[in-house]
């Protein structure tokens, strides 16, 4: 009965290894979808990748994305 009960309380679902759930974690997965987005992003269109288009999006988006770093921060805290 002792031996029926031990292997009960093993919880099937917690990974053992620190690399296994750091391989299968959904942060991974943000990481795997966001690579994945920017690959078919630069085999669709040639201009992807170009100086002038990389420039021009991170001058348009600096302003918004240092509001949302505030915000998150904000968000975070409370």
């Amino acid at each position: 009965m002792s031996d029926q009960s031990s292997a009960q309380r093993k919880i099937p679902d917690r990974l053992d290894s620190p690399l296994k759930s750091a391989i299968f974690s959904w942060p991974m997965l943000l990481l795997l979808v966001a690579i994945g987005i920017f690959i078919a992003n630069s085999l669709a269109t040639p201009y992807f990748l170009n100086p002038w288009s990389l420039s021009d999006a991170t001058f348009n988006f600096t302003e918004k994305a240092l509001i949302a770093l505030a915000m998150a921060l904000l968000v975070s805290s409370s």
